[in-house]
C-alpha cells in the first residue's frame, strides 16, 4: 500500500504549492487521519525505551545521516551517556544548549504497517511531549512530505506533530527545508495545515560543538 507521505511529486520543489493545498484538503476532512493512515491497521506493541548505542568505531564509517544524528544527540546528552560516547568516532556529536530535551529517538507508531516508518525524535519543552519528523543538514526532502509524515506517524498518539529542520546545511548555507519554510510560511495552505493539525515548526542552529532547538513561533526565522 502506497501511503500519502510517499505519493507521487510529494518530494518534488516545483510541486510543493500543489501538494501544500492537495494535504491541506486532506486535514479539513474529519477522517483525514483514515486518508493518510488507511485501514486495515494493527496496533504495535513495542518498548519504546532504547538501551544502548551502537557507536561508531571508525571515522571512516561517520557519514552524516539523519538516524545518527537523531540516535547521537540523544544519547550523547544523557547524563548517564557512559564512556561509549567519549570513544565514538561521529564528527557530529554537539551538546544541546536549548531548551528542548530530546527524550528518545527513532519512536515507533502506535499502528504497524509496511513502510510505515517512526518518530525521528521524542522532544520534551515546557512539560509536553513533541514528535518531531527531523531532516540532516543537507536533505533535500520538501517541507510538505516532513509534515506528511509526522502528521501520519502521530495518528493515534498524544504527541504534539512537529517537523525540525536544519537553518543550515554543512557548508552554512540555507538549508533546503529553510528556503522552503520561508518561501511558503505565508502560504493560506500551509497556515492551514497548522491551524488544524496543531502541527509546530521548529528548526536547529548548530556550531562546532554545541546545538541549539527553536520553535519559529517564540524565534522567528
Amino acid at each position: 500500500m502506497l501511503l500519502y507521505k510517499d505519493s507521487y511529486g510529494i518530494n518534488r520543489r516545483s510541486a510543493i504549492a500543489e501538494k501544500l493545498k492537495e494535504l491541506a484538503q486532506i486535514v479539513v476532512e474529519d477522517n483525514y487521519d483514515e486518508v493518510l493512515l488507511p485501514h486495515p491497521r494493527k496496533r504495535y506493541c513495542h518498548d519504546d525505551k532504547h538501551l544502548f548505542c551502537t557507536m561508531l568505531e571508525s571515522s571512516s564509517q561517520g557519514r552524516i545521516t539523519e538516524k545518527r544524528i537523531c540516535r547521537c544527540w540523544c544519547y550523547f546528552n544523557k547524563e548517564d551517556k557512559g564512556q561509549d560516547c567519549s570513544a565514538c568516532k561521529f564528527s557530529f556529536k554537539k551538546s544541546n544548549v536549548g531548551n528542548f530535551q530530546i527524550e528518545d529517538y527513532e519512536v515507533p507508531t502506535d499502528f504497524a504497517m509496511e513502510q510505515l516508518g517512526g518518530i525521528d525524535w521524542l522532544l520534551k519543552h515546557d512539560g509536553r511531549l513533541i514528535a518531531a519528523e527531523v531532516k540532516p543538514p543537507n536533505s533535500s526532502e520538501t517541507i510538505v512530505r516532513m509534515i506528511a509524515e509526522i502528521l501520519t506517524y502521530t495518528i493515534g498518539t498524544a504527541y504534539v506533530p512537529a517537523i525540525c529542520f536544519f537553518k543550515t546545511d554543512m557548508g552554512g548555507n540555507p538549508s533546503k527545508q529553510y528556503i522552503d519554510y520561508l518561501k511558503y510560511k505565508d502560504n493560506q495552505d500551509f497556515q492551514l495545515i497548522l491551524s488544524r493539525t496543531g502541527l509546530e515548526v521548529l528548526y536547529v542552529t548548530f556550531d562546532k560543538d554545541t546545538f541549539s532547538i527553536h520553535n519559529v513561533k517564540d524565534e522567528p526565522i
